[in-house]
């Protein structure tokens, strides 16, 4: 069973009756036996036989950088026991960016990311017994549009671009 934590926009009346201010409710989604799952800052696919994990770039490295944040020690130590207990066989690592910028650069800004996950998987969680390979795809697999219908850019689409994804037989 997996649940979900979502912060809901909540608009609360002002007591002078004037527009209100946005605050958010968090509440837990129980998905039952649903094929994604969201996790404290990841999500992930589940199928019969494998797992994908997509972890934002944005969680794991500042602006066009390739070294792990901090912060993201937590999400990616929680990747790392889910490794440890579904992982059968070889894991894939893939660094994703948006589409803005040089083709070449994001080309190998994708791969240096997927490099430090896989050596930060391995130095800090021990995760070296698995067979993980990495790669970069650039800009290449979008998930989301990086410019809106009219030409304009989309940030929320680039960031949801902007991604590390792990994928690995269960």
């Amino acid at each position: 069973m997996s649940f979900a934590l979502v912060a809901l926009p909540v608009i609360a009346a002002s007591a002078g009756g004037g527009s209100g201010a946005l605050t958010f409710e968090v509440r837990t989604i129980d998905f039952g036996s649903s094929a994604v799952s969201f996790h404290s800052q990841y999500t992930s696919t589940e199928t019969a036989t494998t797992v994908e994990v997509t972890m934002p770039a944005d969680l794991l490295f500042d602006f066009d950088k390739a070294d792990i944040r901090p912060t993201a020690q937590p999400a990616l130590h929680e990747l790392a026991v889910l490794l440890n207990e579904k992982a059968r066989g070889e894991v894939t690592v893939t660094g994703h960016t948006d589409g803005v910028g040089d083709p070449a650069y994001n080309q190998r800004l994708s791969e240096r990311r997927s490099e430090a996950v896989k050596t930060w998987l391995v130095s800090h969680e021990g995760i070296g017994s698995l067979a993980m390979t990495t790669s970069g795809a650039g800009a290449r697999q979008p998930v989301a549009p990086n410019k809106r219908p009219d030409g304009s850019d989309d940030p929320d689409g680039r960031q949801l671009n902007r991604r590390v994804t792990v994928v690995f037989c269960k």
